[in-house]
């Protein structure tokens, strides 16, 4: 989903996640590329095949791994195409740039080296790498001249790869070589935060400030030289400039290795008890967590232990109790709590004591879909009671609120004081509550989804705020409004300063709902929702991008979208043409997207005059599509001038 959107995904929930990969890959033509794959489990791989093929004809998956049976299963066609060693002069290119940085000059002596060596590496890029890396800082002749006449050569496939690693980690300072063993506590393939693992170094006395460095200088200078010396690889940073990496599996074989027995990564509970005594740092992978404190007297040298779960998880459902997060220090800063309908006793929820846990930084709640069950088993519990037992520390930045059974939120989540540092806000399928809380009033609250929200008619209804003057949403940037068929309205009383920062705007199957003036969006989408909703988009005069799904009719209102330059119409299964007037008004069209609307049956005249459009792409639009047809289309004469046109025959149900 992140790869889709090129966004930070805010929610955990399958189902959810599912949906919405379905929604942004219905009928595209899409190139999904899943690399490296080690995952052996058939079934995960037909439930993500499931979820996938809802693309276009020409969509395709491509798997790399070097696993043959996991190619086996995966593959769709008769036979897989294996990839050959790298050619000489290949390797040589991947090892100068290792070696030779900046593209520094090369001495003829060290070049004919450096190419005997290369052609000793067979083809394998890791080890040219590898070797490139750890002679990168050396100029001396000698030191070159060991390495092409040394003992490594007479291994071959991974143990040569492994033997070019070594190297590598035998010329590191011995705090980069205790922080690399370290790194043998996260399991192969984890993608992995480069300031949290700094910060794990720095808890484990592995690094200290020096001279003129601060400590966390130290962390970084240790990091980007393990990055230049090759064991750091697939580094990605974020739009929050978060740094993230991964471990070649061979350089986590070389970190497990040195590190001997001292990390341990568990993947059950059991599996604790089975530990050596050496044993210093363990991760955990599993599901859930619960061993009792005895279980670690075989332990007892034991420094860190770190639950790699995105999010650490309680699952009532699987028979778990709340009293297993009391006292429970959360370092992970992530927690998801599920199957609160089956929670027994409000007291239990109140020893949780979440507001003690400043740490936490993320969390889920969640109720289950279908409360019957939990009515036949006679152990639900109140959910508005649970929920106010909930309440959770300020320094909170994300809370997700899944299937709430209650008709109020907690008295919490109304106190702006108590929510004050909240970042983004998801409510799905809380179907019960008549209200949401004073949302408007958080002034940190930059991105709010809400979905299913039958009886809610505003999003804020609060009229009180700074006296005279309305300023709501000071901060928010995205909204996402889905499946509220009785919102009326954004809030109560539309005036003041509204959403001054707002930039992009969601809208599906609110029927009811009319827009005020926001004219600080910039990308909007309304699917399935009523014409009035799309009149009321004509105040929007700063929208550059739009899309519209499933709408009967396009008003004339929308020639005043002047700053336009993407429209899409999606399924819009009665419109049968862009009326002139609002084409002539939209000067700014780059782009036109026509997908699925099958009563479509011209363009109109105006377009042939915009030499503005770059892009037309008609989908599954049979009458439109042989009207478009190239030199004998009624309407062909009309997009000639266009540089990139893309038409898709057929339909797809």
């Amino acid at each position: 989903m992140e790869s889709i959107t090129s966004e930070r995904c805010d929610t955990s929930n399958l189902a959810t996640l599912q949906k919405r990969v379905q929604e942004k890959l219905q009928n595209e033509r899409y190139l999904l590329v899943l690399d490296d794959v080690w995952n052996q489990d058939q079934n995960k791989w037909y439930q993500l095949r499931a979820v996938l093929e809802c693309g276009s004809k020409g969509a395709s998956i491509l798997v790399t791994t070097r696993d043959s049976s996991i190619a086996s299963f995966m593959r769709t066609r008769d036979s897989t195409h294996e990839l050959s060693n790298l050619s000489d002069d290949d390797c040589w290119s991947l090892f100068k740039q290792r070696a030779f940085p900046s593209d520094a000059e090369v001495s003829e002596e060290l070049e004919e080296i450096g190419r005997e060596i290369v052609n000793k590496c067979g083809g394998l890029p890791l080890a040219a790498q590898a070797l490139g890396s750890f002679l990168q800082s050396k100029s001396d002749e000698k030191q070159w001249l060991a390495v092409k006449e040394g003992e490594l050569w007479n291994l071959q496939g991974e143990n040569l790869i492994l033997s070019a690693l070594r190297l590598s980690y035998f010329s590191l300072t011995p705090p980069s070589r205790r922080c690399f063993a370290f790194c043998a506590i996260f399991p192969k393939d984890k993608v992995i935060n480069k300031e949290e693992l700094t910060h794990l170094w720095m808890a484990n006395g592995f690094i200290s400030s020096r001279e003129k460095l601060e400590i966390e200088d130290v962390g970084t200078k240790i990091w980007n030289e393990l990055y230049h010396k090759s064991l750091f690889q697939e580094v990605t940073t974020d739009h929050d400039g978060c740094i993230r990496f991964k471990m070649h599996d061979l350089v986590h074989d070389l970190a497990q290795s040195v590190a001997e027995k001292e990390c341990s990564v568990m993947k059950r509970d059991g599996d604790i008890i089975n530990l050596p005594s050496s044993t210093h740092h363990i991760s955990y992978i599993g599901d859930s967590l619960i061993f009792n404190k005895k279980d670690l007297k075989n332990v007892e040298s034991l420094r860190t232990f770190l639950n790699l779960n995105y999010f650490s998880t309680l699952d009532f459902e699987k028979g778990h109790s709340l009293k297993e997060l009391h006292g429970l220090n959360l370092c992970q800063r992530e927690l998801s709590i599920k199957g609160l309908e089956c929670v027994g006793n409000v007291d239990e929820a109140k020893g949780v004591n979440l507001i003690r846990k400043k740490e936490l930084r993320v969390l889920s709640l969640s109720w289950g879909d279908d409360d019957s069950e939990s009515e036949i088993k006679g152990v639900g519990v109140d959910a508005e009671q649970v929920i106010e037992a909930l309440k959770p520390h300020s320094n909170l930045m994300k809370l997700e609120v899944y299937g709430y059974k209650g008709s109020h939120f907690p008295s919490w989540m109304k106190d702006v004081s108590c929510i004050k540092n909240l970042v983004s806000l998801n409510l799905e399928f809380c179907k019960k509550c008549v209200q949401l809380p004073t949302l408007g009033k958080l002034a940190s609250l930059e991105k709010l989804e809400i979905w299913g929200m039958d009886c809610v008619q505003y999003m804020d209804d609060d009229e009180s705020y700074d006296g005279v003057e309305v300023k709501a949403f000071i901060s928010l940037k995205t909204l996402s409004l889905w499946d509220m068929p009785n919102l009326e309205r954004l809030l109560k009383r539309e005036r003041g300063v509204m959403f001054p920062s707002l930039h992009k705007l969601y809208i599906s199957n609110c029927p009811e709902l009319t827009l005020p003036c926001l004219p600080s969006i910039e990308e909007l989408e309304i699917c399935y929702s009523g014409e009035e909703l799309v009149k009321s988009i004509s105040s929007l005069r700063g929208v550059k991008s739009l899309k519209i799904a499933g709408c009967s009719k396009l008003p004339s209102q929308l020639k005043s979208l002047d700053a336009l330059e993407s429209l899409e119409l999606r399924n819009c299964d009665e419109v049968e043409c862009i009326p002139e007037q609002v084409m002539e008004g939209l000067c700014s069209l780059r782009c036109l997207n026509i997908i699925g609307c099958r009563a479509f049956k011209c363009l109109p005249e105006a377009i042939q005059h915009f030499t503005s459009i770059e892009i037309l792409r008609i989908w599954w639009c049979p009458i439109l599509e042989e009207r478009c047809k190239e030199g004998s289309g009624e309407d062909w004469h009309k997009i000639q001038h266009i540089p990139n046109i893309d038409i898709r025959r057929g339909w797809r149900s």
